[in-house]
């Protein structure tokens, strides 16, 4: 008898730890602007990068902001990036690549300027906006192209 007791509260407890670390891992990101590298672009965007293997993951829509540290334009994007992330939480992905550390993502889709705001909904083609939009703007654009509301 104490044997069981023991497993079940070894159990219990395994299981406790288990979900209590699920929890903290996805509340990370909810809300909040994520930096892709090349690896992180294969898990959690698409595992290759040409078009005929394409294959998009996310269990929700994206944006992918294409930026580069030295761009005055991008630097401004960042803080509406975050409010608009904590505002959106759980209805979309804001994602950010830095065109010099992932040259290859930015070569496969073309960047030729930054910032390029390209949206990823579900089940259709990506689309692609470039320059530097308004907080409210940039909501107006994720719900035509992302939401469809």
């Amino acid at each position: 008898m104490k044997k069981i007791v023991k497993y079940t509260l070894y159990t219990l407890c395994t299981l406790t730890l288990f979900i209590g670390s699920t929890t903290i891992v996805s509340a990370q990101n909810k809300g909040k602007v994520i930096e892709l590298t090349e690896s992180t672009f294969k898990s959690r965007i698409s595992p290759s990068l040409e078009p005929e293997k394409w294959k998009y993951q996310s269990k929700l829509p994206s944006i992918i902001v294409f930026m580069a540290s030295w761009a005055e334009p991008c630097n401004k994007l960042k803080p509406i990036l975050t409010e608009v992330a904590k505002e959106l939480t759980g209805k979309i992905n804001i994602f950010t690549i830095d065109i010099e550390k992932c040259a290859d993502i930015t070569e496969a889709f073309e960047i030729e300027s930054v910032p390029t705001i390209m949206y990823f909904p579900l089940n259709n083609v990506p689309e692609a906006t470039i320059g530097i939009p308004t907080k409210e703007i940039l909501i107006e654009q994720i719900n035509s192209l992302l939401l469809n509301d």
